[in-house]
């Protein structure tokens, strides 16, 4: 969560930023997002909210993990990431993966154990 208020501006900011990590930090995604104008750090269960301006993901370790992405709007709502994966993703992209506002990614679960 960011320090301090949720305008990024307040910090000397352009987005704020939060990452979600698993495997000892091998496998980190960060999420870079603005300010909603309405949100406080005191909102449950994320706090701070607002549309995600990119996702950057990566995968250091020598094994796949998985991402459940709750909100997917249709299909599979798990992906892969792959060992060696770095990829940033951004826009439309991320609005079909469910993943429009940092309350979206908030839900996301990041695990080693391969989806059924």
């Amino acid at each position: 969560m960011p320090s301090g208020t949720c305008d990024p501006a307040t910090r000397g900011q352009t987005f704020n930023t939060m990452e979600l990590a698993a495997g000892n930090g091998q496998v980190v995604a960060t999420i870079r997002y603005s300010w909603d104008s309405v949100s406080t750090r005191a909102t449950s269960p994320v706090g701070c909210d607002g549309a995600v301006k990119d996702i950057r993901v990566r995968n250091l370790s020598a094994v796949s993990y998985w991402a459940l992405l709750p909100a997917k709007k249709a299909g599979n709502p798990w992906l892969e990431i792959p060992p060696g994966t770095d990829v940033t993703s951004q826009g439309g992209q991320l609005n079909s993966l469910g993943l429009a506002t940092y309350s979206d990614c908030a839900g996301v679960t990041i695990t080693n154990v391969q989806p059924i």
